[in-house]
C-alpha cells in the first residue's frame, strides 16, 4: 500500500499558518518568532515531511544540477576527473549528472542536447578528439 505524499500544504494547515509562511521558513527566507518556528518544526516531524526538491528548483528559477559528460570511465583519469567534480558540486550545493559517451560522437552531441532540456545549470565537458563544428552548434 502505498502512503500518501505529505505536501507543504499539510505542514501549514497542521502548523496554523499559510503555505507561504512555511515555504519561506523552509527556504530560510523569513525570520520567525520561536513559538512559530517550533509549530512548524513539529508539524514537519509528526507529519513525516519531506520536501519535493523539484518544485523547489523549479520555484527558484534553477535546477542545482550540473552536467558532466565524459568520453571514457574507465580511464583512471577521467575516473579522477569525476570524482573531483561531484566533490566539487557537493560542496557547494550542486548535484552532477554523469553521461558517458564512449568515444561515440553521436552520443557526445545527444547528451549535449539531452543535458540541455534537463536545463542544467553548467556543463563539464570532455572529448578526445577535435571538434569537427558539430559539437559548437
Amino acid at each position: 500500500m502505498m502512503k500518501k505524499r505529505v505536501l507543504l500544504s499539510d505542514v501549514a494547515s497542521l502548523a496554523g499558518l499559510s503555505k507561504a509562511t512555511v515555504s519561506r521558513y523552509m527556504n530560510n527566507s523569513i525570520v520567525l518568532p520561536q513559538s512559530t518556528v517550533s509549530r512548524i518544526e513539529a508539524a514537519i516531524t509528526q507529519l513525516d515531511y519531506r520536501g519535493n526538491s523539484l518544485a523547489r528548483r523549479l520555484s527558484k528559477g534553477g535546477s542545482e544540477t550540473l552536467g558532466l559528460v565524459l568520453p571514457d570511465i574507465t580511464n583512471p583519469f577521467f575516473a579522477e576527473l569525476a570524482d573531483a567534480a561531484e566533490e566539487a558540486a557537493f560542496e557547494h550545493g550542486y548535484s552532477l549528472v554523469l553521461c558517458i559517451t564512449r568515444n561515440n560522437p553521436e552520443k557526445e552531441s545527444q547528451f549535449i542536447h539531452w543535458l540541455d532540456t534537463c536545463q542544467v545549470e553548467g556543463l563539464l565537458f570532455t572529448t578526445n578528439r577535435p571538434d569537427n563544428g558539430k559539437l559548437r552548434k
